[in-house]
């Protein structure tokens, strides 16, 4: 009897084991749903900047002195995470990571400062599931790039209204140029020299006409006659033969 009692009380929790792991299996409709929560979540990177207190060397006195200097940062910003979801953020740089919960938003978003403005670094961001029949389930992964100072936007060239719009020339990129820093620049510096040899040229041939009429303007006036002359006489000519 007891034998009976014990199989019976086993099958018992067998059963209720069973219903729970079958409750608790995420269906399709909940994941569709948590996928949608997650690609409505906005990742973008605003560009800020501060002043800074450095100390350098003065080349007119040789003396150390303070400057202050303006910096940029970049800060990443979480937008619209909802409660049924957390995220962790990885990158392609270092070894950091990120656990951002619902309860870290404030007013639908969550930022962090990002000092690094050298690199052009890859940041993933995993989001998983807080839902009891999905827990900890792997929703999606949206991977974007921090981009980074363009160090050629500094040179004297890109402020040149001819190149100041070209992509050698823009403050921040996404993506590392083909070509090293001195080629780039002797290409923006050969475009604006070409221009200004353009410029040149139609201003020298302009001149070079206006000197020549003012100096031979009789004869220019002499030109014009004779032609007016000769289409008027073209013109009689014409009406005669139609008598």
């Amino acid at each position: 009897m007891r034998k009976i009692f014990n199989y019976s009380l086993f099958f018992i929790l067998l059963s209720f084991l069973f219903i729970n792991s079958v409750n608790a299996e995420c269906s399709y409709q909940e994941r569709k749903q948590l996928l949608n929560e997650a690609k409505a979540v906005d990742i973008n990177f605003d560009v800020h900047n501060k002043e800074e207190k450095i100390v350098g060397i003065n080349p007119n006195t040789e003396l150390e002195e303070e400057y202050i200097t303006t910096t940029y940062f970049f800060k990443m910003n979480i937008v619209s995470m909802t409660n049924n979801m957390f995220a962790k953020i990885t990158n392609n740089y270092d070894s950091s990571e990120i656990i951002v919960n619902f309860e870290d938003m404030k007013n639908g978003l969550y930022s962090f400062d990002i000092e690094n403005k050298t690199d052009i670094i890859t940041y993933y961001i995993d989001f998983y599931s807080t839902k009891d029949n999905c827990y900890a389930d792997n929703i999606t992964t949206k991977t974007v790039k921090k981009p980074k100072e363009n160090p050629i936007y500094y040179y004297s060239v890109c402020s040149n209204e001819k190149v100041e719009n070209s992509e050698y020339c823009k403050h921040f990129i996404d993506k590392n140029f083909s070509k090293n820093e001195y080629d780039i620049v002797k290409e923006l510096n050969d475009i604006v020299n070409k221009n200004n040899e353009v410029q040149n040229g139609d201003k020298d041939f302009m001149t070079e006409t206006v000197n020549l009429i003012s100096t031979y303007w009789y004869l220019f006036l002499f030109l014009i006659v004779l032609i007016l002359f000769i289409s008027i006489m073209v013109v009689v000519r014409k009406k005669r033969s139609r008598l």
